[in-house]
């Protein structure tokens, strides 16, 4: 039986995937499983989600309460980039409002050029009736991240929901990992 560095090796050649373009999205991947994983254990307990807000209240730096989060909640370490990111999760997670901002079409527009009239996922052509996703799902940061709008075709959002797991079907598929990582 093959080793996992040979498996990995061996799909990533076949699907002509850049070794960095794999690492990056498996990175992605795993920070918003991490991400996902703390918002569910704090919406299902409300005594955690009162305690960490306050908690977040006091603190003065996101990677600082992003890093006592998870040491308490998931008793993992992550490396400080990963601390950086999931410190704004985090503090958008515990900002977010209950409703929806409605985006004038001049973000629509914007984020078709900047995508090159392409699906961010597939990298189908799409038009200005793409549908607008929110990388890191609404559900769990809402509104509050700067650069965490795409454009994806209808079948690409469907899919996608709120799983990491569609990117990395995409990335076997496409080759192809997200625009950005939402900060």
């Amino acid at each position: 039986m093959a080793d996992s560095y040979t498996t990995l090796n061996t799909m990533l050649m076949a699907n002509h995937i850049p070794p960095a373009t794999a690492e990056q999205i498996i990175c992605d991947t795993l920070r918003f499983l991490q991400f996902q994983s703390i918002c569910d254990t704090l919406r299902a307990d409300r005594n955690k989600y009162i305690r960490w807000l306050s908690l977040s209240r006091q603190m003065l730096h996101p990677a600082e309460f992003a890093r006592e989060i998870t040491k308490n909640l998931c008793h993992c370490r992550l490396d400080e980039e990963s601390y950086h990111l999931m410190g704004k999760w985090l503090l958008a997670f515990f900002r977010k409002k209950d409703y929806r901002v409605i985006y004038p079409q001049k973000i629509r527009t914007d984020l078709l050029h900047q995508q090159h009239c392409h699906c961010a996922i597939c990298n189908e052509l799409i038009t200005d009736r793409a549908e607008l996703d929110h990388i890191i799902p609404w559900k769990y940061v809402g509104d509050e991240l700067d650069n965490n709008l795409q454009l994806l075709c209808f079948t690409c959002n469907r899919s996608k929901k709120a799983s990491p797991l569609y990117q990395l079907q995409m990335l076997l598929r496409t080759g192809k990992a997200w625009s950005q990582t939402p900060a």
